[in-house]
């Protein structure tokens, strides 16, 4: 978002102490390690590169896992020309989680980079409730007809 906002996923429960959007621009390390530990968020590592992906994850990082089994939606604005938006992550190897990560800009986190954040492990959309975002075009779920 711009002027410094981050917005949650669609997927993130708040509790009336955490916001769906907010800067980070002006908090200082603590404040940002209390507000990851208050509102179970966690921030990527700065360096990433040479990290370890940690690849047993359900899904990428940013990406959010649908109850369609295995299946995760891409964030809002993520683009590829070879790549799809919703995808099965479930069952292919690492190798091959690697070659997304090489060729989508697709990236999973690094070990120890995810420690107090749901979002990534346990919170699953239901594309049945619909979602907050509408959209006029995009890959339909098989199950319940939307456009995810």
């Amino acid at each position: 978002l711009s002027s410094g906002f981050c917005r949650a996923p669609e997927n993130y429960r708040n509790s009336s102490k955490c916001s769906d959007e907010v800067s980070f621009i002006d908090m200082n390390l603590q404040q940002k390690e209390s507000y990851s530990s208050a509102c179970s968020v966690d921030f990527p590592f700065k360096d990433r590169n040479d990290c370890r992906r940690n690849y047993s994850f359900p899904c990428p990082m940013g990406w959010i896992p649908s109850k369609k089994d295995g299946f995760c939606k891409a964030p809002i604005g993520y683009k590829s020309k070879i790549c799809k938006t919703y995808s099965k992550f479930k069952n292919i190897s690492d190798g091959q989680k690697n070659y997304y990560l090489k060729f989508c800009n697709i990236d999973w986190p690094c070990e120890g980079e995810i420690r107090n954040s749901l979002i990534y492990t346990q919170l699953l959309v239901d594309y049945s409730m619909g979602s907050s975002m509408k959209w006029d075009s995009g890959p339909v779920d098989s199950e319940t007809g939307l456009i995810i």
